[in-house]
């Protein structure tokens, strides 16, 4: 797949949020990331740290490499 790689990953975390139907808000309460941090992580803003990567991917309950394309 082409493209920023900030911006996949931001459109993943999105499209594995959107699927359990939790809100930002909740996917940032579980990973311990404040809210306005998780939207710019989605809007590909942010480019994560590899402990924000496994924080995320605890709170949706997935493997990190799940998180990734």
């Amino acid at each position: 797949m082409q493209g920023d790689p900030v911006i996949r990953f931001g459109k993943r975390v999105r499209e594995l949020r959107d699927s359990q139907a939790i809100t930002q808000d909740e996917l940032a309460h579980r990973a311990g990331m404040d809210r306005s941090y998780v939207g710019q992580i989605e809007r590909g803003e942010k480019n994560i740290t590899i402990k924000g990567i496994y924080k995320l991917a605890s709170a949706l309950g997935v493997r990190a490499f799940q998180l990734l394309d």
